[in-house]
């Protein structure tokens, strides 16, 4: 489980270190997922504007676009986010 709040560069960094030491099967997960943005809304471009923040609007904007720009397929619930490596 990726564990720490950061800006978008730092949080890819994490997900794309840990991604190939999980086995097939197994999941790598983490924390800090409010909400996905689609993209074309407001919230699209005030993550796309803040995503090198740590919280902004009380939404850690740096680790969901993370997420969304590493998995195609992850689901979310309480603010964790996780998905099964194949």
């Amino acid at each position: 489980m990726t564990e720490r709040r950061l800006p978008r560069t730092q949080a890819r960094r994490d997900i794309v270190a840990w991604a190939p030491k999980i086995r097939p099967g197994g999941v790598i997960a983490g924390h800090a997922f409010e909400t996905r943005v689609e993209s074309g809304t407001e919230d699209w471009q005030t993550m796309m504007n803040n995503c090198e923040h740590d919280l902004v609007n009380n939404a850690h904007y740096g680790v969901i676009r993370a997420v969304q720009e590493c998995f195609d397929s992850f689901e979310v619930e309480a603010g964790v986010w996780w998905t099964r490596k194949l």
